[in-house]
Order: structure tokens, then sequence, then C-alpha cells
């Protein structure tokens, strides 16, 4: 069975344990557009000491508003403000689920009242074109544009105005601009991890030895980076180089801020790289607080047959065949392998 195939079938959610960067991995992974990552990280460290309340929530109710859990969203951006009243992004939060809800007026007052907090600061002028765009980029279009020239008057090398700018080509399917916008947030940000995922997700699928190498230099200058070590895992996994694969995830994985998916992931490519009793090691650990993994249960019968320990193989696979779970498929790789074990 090919690899592709056996990692298909991991599980997508996640479970992240405690954060080496905190909280600031959250926002990096909200930043780059996975938002169920980034709401896991921001709210497993939402009550660390080191965490900026009013910004967690504040992007927290970013990601409600994604979610369109509007309720959610409007009492985070309140926690927020009540953690720290001159946070000017929760009036901007606000403002946003004010144009939402059609009430254009009490969103432009909001978000005057977060340029009044943070006056000429260009960062909180592309949040509220960002808010505009979220909302409705054909009906706002002048208010998008209008902001975006207020924060490039304020600040011309403000990276966050060509990562809105970069996304809005995006949106586009003009992954060239795209790109090129995504270039320059790099060229004045120096280690910005989200214009480098996104520039890396534009370019890959026509130049993915250049996109690889982009998130190479994201991890030069900002190498405790969660999100850019989990997604040059991922890239060298998409471009079939496996091998550098289960490198990146095994330096990964040493990051306290992964998730349990990519341990899974990491195991399976250390089964076919022939590494069976780290992969095995992976497994049985992840086992002892999931046993009916269906993917983890696989992959411990996997590495006893190819450890020929075909009598503890037996057993693993009579386990496993014995799940039947719906949600997953057994394959063929599954059975002759079995029949192997069997035969033995």
């Amino acid at each position: 069975m090919k690899i592709k195939l056996l990692l298909s079938l991991l599980v997508a959610g996640a479970l992240s344990v405690s954060a080496q960067q905190g909280y600031k991995d959250g926002v990096e992974y909200f930043k780059a557009g996975q938002y169920e990552n980034a709401k896991t990280l921001l709210e497993r460290n939402l009550n660390d000491a080191s965490t900026d309340k009013a910004v967690a929530y504040y992007y927290l109710g970013a990601i409600a508003v994604h979610d369109k859990d509007l309720t959610a969203a409007k009492s985070d951006f309140e926690k927020g403000l009540a953690a720290n009243p001159n946070n000017a992004f929760n009036k901007v939060g606000l403002g946003e689920l004010a144009l939402m809800g059609g009430d254009a007026k009490a969103a432009s007052n909001y978000f005057d009242e977060a340029r009044k907090i943070n006056k000429k600061d260009a960062k909180v002028m592309v949040a509220i074109a960002r808010a505009y765009f979220n909302t409705d980029p054909v009906k706002y279009a002048k208010e998008i544009d209008k902001n975006l020239e207020q924060a490039y008057k304020a600040n011309k090398q403000e990276p966050d105005i060509f990562v809105l700018r970069g996304d809005m080509k995006a949106a586009e399917k003009e992954w060239g601009d795209a790109a090129g916008n995504y270039e320059n947030a790099i060229l004045y940000s120096k280690g910005l991890p989200e214009a480098y995922v996104k520039y890396a997700n534009a370019y890959f699928n026509v130049n993915p030895e250049y996109a690889i190498a982009k998130l190479q230099e994201l991890l030069k200058e900002s190498p405790n980076s969660a999100l850019g070590q989990r997604e040059l895992a991922e890239k060298y996994y998409q471009n079939d180089q496996w091998a550098k694969a289960a490198s990146a995830y095994g330096d990964y994985i040493n990051n306290p801020n992964h998730f349990t998916e990519d341990e899974v992931r990491y195991s399976v490519l250390l089964y076919y790289g022939q590494h069976y009793d780290e992969s095995l090691a992976i497994a049985n650990k992840l086992l002892a607080s999931d046993p009916n993994n269906f993917q983890l249960q696989r992959i411990a019968f996997l590495d006893k047959a190819a450890m020929k320990d075909y009598t503890a193989a037996k057993q693993l696979a009579q386990r496993f065949f014995a799940l039947n779970d719906p949600k997953n498929k057994y394959t063929s790789n599954d059975y002759s392998t079995y029949a192997q074990v069997l035969e033995e």
C-alpha cells in the first residue's frame, strides 16, 4: 500500500500540549488561516501567566467570526476589552460584527474608537480593512482601499499591508500577484511566519522546491515557530520527500506545541523508513491514552509484522480487525500483511 494512502487515513482532529511560544503560536496559526489549530493553542494557553489575554480573546473572537458563531465572537471581544480596555483590535472585532449585522454606522464608530486608541497605527488600519474585506469585499471595496492607503501612509513597510493584499489576490486565484505581495511582507518583516507560509502555499504547486526553500528560510529567522516547523515537514511530505519529511517531523515533535496527529504521521513515516522500533514506540505511547485509535493499531500491527514478531503481530492484527470502525477503511495491504503473518 502506498504511503500516501496510509497517511491520508489519519484522523484530522488535533490536540495540543503545553506551548513553547505559548499563545503566540496560536496567533501564528490563525494568521496562516489554520483556525482549528489556532483555537486549540489559544484556549490551551489562555490562563498561562505569559498570555496577553486581550490579544488571545481577540483572536478567539476572530475565529468565532470565521465559524459564524457571532454570539461567541461578541463575548470574546468583550472579554478582550475587559482584560485591556485599550486594546484597539477588540474594538475592530466588534466593528466587524456590526458590519455583518448590517449596521455600518455602528461599525464605523467602533473603528473610530480603535483609531483613537492607537493613533496612526498601520496595523489597526489594516485590521479595519480586513474587517471590511471579510464582510463583503465587493460592497466595501472603497473602504478597504481607503484604509489600506491610510495604513501605507502611516508606515510604508508594514508587513500586514502586503499580507492582506496577498490574501485579496489569492481570493481571486491570482497566485503570482499573491506571492509577490507575500514576498514584500517577508522583505519588511524577516521572520513573519504567516507571510512565509502563505507564500509557500501560493508557490508550492508551481515550484515546490522554491516553496520549501522559503520555509527553510523562515526557520532560520524564527527557529521556534511551531507553524514553520510543521509546514516544512508537511511540504516535504506533500512533495514525496518522505525521508526529509520524517526528519523534519522528528525535529518538530520535540516542540511542545505540536499536535497528536503529527506524532501519528511521524510513526507512519518511521515505519516506511524501516525504523520499526522507533515507530512502534511512538504508536504504543499514543495507544496508552487512545487504545481504539484505528491508525495507531494498524501501524503497531505492521511494525510487529515487519519485525517478524509474528505471534505479537497476529494478536495486534486481531485487535485491529475487530475494531470494524465504519469511519475507517481496511486496505489490501492490511489483509495481505495479516495473511503473511498467519502463514508464518
